[in-house]
């Protein structure tokens, strides 16, 4: 029975020792969950709080990045805006006002206001341009310059008058001994409001052959007053009358006092001349509107391309419009007597309106094409050498695109041109022809190569022209061109000819321009004329 007690009680004591164990382990469980579940929770609140954190460092960064661009894009803004107005910048009295907005130290010596109020100068051969109706598009050898110290206007201009830019046409004969001498003086700024008085003096060629075919020179005398008065800086209007002497004998040269007393004579009026430009611009409908008009009397002259001898009047109207983010251009006009050319006939006047109209699509990575009607002109050659250019109108299509086949750049571009006039109107030889081009170029890193082709059809004429250029740069120092060009007339005459060229820039020094050109000019006898043509050009910046 003892036994039995005391086996019972070691199984009871076992058993209790395995229950404690038990419940040992359970609580050590519960507490290491307990002691996980705490870690886990800080965890995740650190965490939370991390995140809270950096959602509020990423707004904040936000909201900078977003400060920083605006501050960049005014900063650009204004960088553009002084760029535009430092291009658009053309007088002193401007650049003046520009650094006293811009700059706080404005102060300048009277040396270099001076300086900065000069407009251009030029000593050698150069173009002048200055007024309608007494210098205008003339080749001068000589020194002209132009200043405008503010509220003042200056220009002055002498020298000899390379009236023919063609010259080589009569290369044969004398060359008509011309010059030039011109003074303008006025107040106000050039660009903008200003009055100035032109005078000119100097002996011009009538710029054709008298009856017997002698090139006839006249000293040629004049006054003018011209004004501008500005709206705004998109419209202004530009105003002149002017006087001249006359003389309408070429081979009696009058006294010069005789010519001042014509010029400023108020009773005689054939002498006279007047003249009235409009520009107009809307930048929010990109619209622009030209018009002039002109009146010349019968013997008024002055150094421009305009005929001599006739009571003229001229005049024009041009509207040009842009749309489509100024993708699609279209320009109309009507002229009246707009052909100004140094070989129009002395007493040429015409009552033709001229209309044209033309339409540019410019579409970036896609071809350009360009449509017209409008007036145009051609030089040819009669039987006793003499140079005439007729007058007519043409349709011209224009299709050109630039790309790049396996990183070379190229260029292509094809042009149908359409001549409409007949054999009576303007006894032009091309009359109601039609010619087709097409020119290729291939640009390499130093060499550029230029294939085209050109075919004019018309009744009893056929002319197919082949010409392939290739010109070379080294160092952008020598720049050397040539050419090969083929002429077929008529399929039965074969005629060669070509160019050459040389570009060569010297350090401190500047760019000497040498260029041949061996071509023909069409006949009225149906053949091509042979013309040489060269060239000697000096350019030098300082």
């Amino acid at each position: 029975m003892e036994n039995i007690i005391l086996t019972k009680a070691e199984t009871a004591t076992d058993t209790l020792g395995h229950i404690k164990e038990e419940l040992a382990a359970k609580a050590i469980t519960q507490v290491d969950t307990t002691l996980q579940s705490e870690k886990y929770n800080k965890a995740a609140e650190k965490f939370t709080a991390k995140k809270e954190e950096l959602e509020k460092l990423e707004a904040e960064l936000k909201q900078y990045s977003d400060t920083i661009k605006k501050i960049k894009k005014s900063t650009q803004d204004s960088i553009n805006a002084i760029k535009k107005e430092i291009n658009s910048l053309s007088h002193t009295a401007g650049l003046l006002a520009f650094m006293k907005k811009n700059i706080a130290k404005n102060e300048l010596t009277k040396a270099q206001k001076l300086l900065l109020s000069i407009n251009k100068i030029g000593i050698g051969r150069g173009w002048v341009d200055y007024s309608e109706l007494t210098v205008k598009n003339i080749s001068l050898t000589g020194g002209n310059i132009e200043i405008n110290p503010f509220p003042f206007y200056f220009a002055f201009a002498a020298g000899k008058v390379n009236y023919r830019f063609r010259d080589f046409i009569i290369k044969n004969n004398a060359l008509p001994n011309q010059s030039l001498y011109l003074v303008r003086a006025g107040v106000g700024q050039k660009e903008k409001n200003n009055f100035i008085i032109t005078f000119y003096n100097g002996k011009k060629s009538l710029l054709n052959y008298t009856p017997s075919n002698m090139a006839a020179v006249q000293r040629v005398l004049g006054i003018s007053a011209e004004a501008r008065m500005t709206i705004n800086e998109n419209n202004y209007i530009i105003a002149e009358i002017a006087k001249s002497s006359f003389n309408n004998n070429a081979n009696a040269q009058p006294a010069q006092s005789d010519l001042i007393k014509k010029a400023f004579n108020l009773k005689i009026h054939t002498n006279e001349a007047y003249s009235i430009k409009l520009f107009s611009q809307n930048l929010q409908t990109n619209t622009r509107l030209t018009a002039y008009y002109r009146k010349t009397g019968e013997n008024f002259q002055s150094f421009n391309l305009y005929p001599i001898n006739i009571n003229q009047d001229a005049w024009l109207v041009k509207v040009n419009q842009q749309l489509w983010k100024k993708r699609f251009n279209l320009e109309a006009a009507v002229r009246k007597n707009d052909f100004i050319s140094p070989i129009a006939a002395p007493s040429f006047a015409s009552k033709t309106i001229f209309t044209s109209i033309q339409a540019s699509l410019k579409i970036p990575k896609y071809p350009f094409v360009s449509i017209g009607y409008y007036p145009s002109s051609q030089l040819s050659i009669s039987n006793n050498n003499i140079l005439v250019e007729n007058q007519y109108n043409t349709l011209n299509a224009v299709v050109s695109h630039s790309y790049q086949l396996k990183q070379i750049g190229m260029n292509t571009n094809a042009v149908l041109t359409k001549f409409y006039n007949s054999s009576s109107d303007t006894a032009f030889i091309y009359f109601n022809a039609s010619s087709y081009t097409i020119n290729h170029s291939i640009f390499l890193s130093q060499l550029m190569i230029q294939s085209s082709a050109a075919l004019t059809q018309q009744q009893n004429l056929h002319l197919l022209t082949l010409e392939q250029l290739i010109s070379y740069q080294f160092k952008n120092k020598l720049t050397l061109s040539g050419s090969f060009k083929w002429n077929r007339l008529n399929k039965n005459e074969s005629l060669l000819g070509g160019t050459a060229g040389l570009n060569l820039y010297i350090n401190k020094l500047g760019t000497i321009q040498l260029n041949y050109d061996k071509t023909y000019l069409p006949g009225y006898n149906r053949t091509l004329m042979p013309v040489d043509m060269g060239k000697v050009n000096f350019l030098s910046c300082f």
